[in-house]
């Protein structure tokens, strides 16, 4: 990302969706420790110079670390190995950016954003 980020048009928005934390070690063969995804974080704060949005799972140490972002809430239906379960990510923005009101959707398929305060 660092090497990718001088050559990206100035109005390009980055996602980034790292590992999950909780569950990332039996989800991924290369997953993140604490340390790992502490350095992310510090790193998109202070370093990535374009708008930016990270989602995670719904884990303390996430909401410590990406503090003081505006933070969204979203809500969805898994069905992963036949498991079928509500699950809810985090979802962080970068200054400037606005998650939409999505409250006026009657629908779930269109309504992940639970709520979301500006931090």
């Amino acid at each position: 990302m660092k090497a990718l980020q001088p050559d990206l048009p100035r109005k390009s928005l980055i996602y980034l969706d790292p590992p999950y934390v909780e569950k990332g070690p039996g989800l991924y063969l290369n997953h993140y420790g604490e340390e790992d995804h502490r350095s992310l974080a510090k790193w998109v704060a202070t370093k990535l110079r374009r708008p930016w949005m990270v989602s995670y799972d719904a884990h303390p140490l996430i909401r410590e670390c990406y503090g003081g972002h505006t933070e969204g809430e979203m809500n969805f239906h898994y069905s992963a190995h036949g498991n079928a379960r509500r699950g809810t990510e985090l979802v962080y923005f970068s200054e400037g950016l606005v998650p939409p009101d999505m409250s006026h959707r009657s629908s779930r398929y269109h309504q992940p954003w639970e709520a979301y305060e500006a931090a």
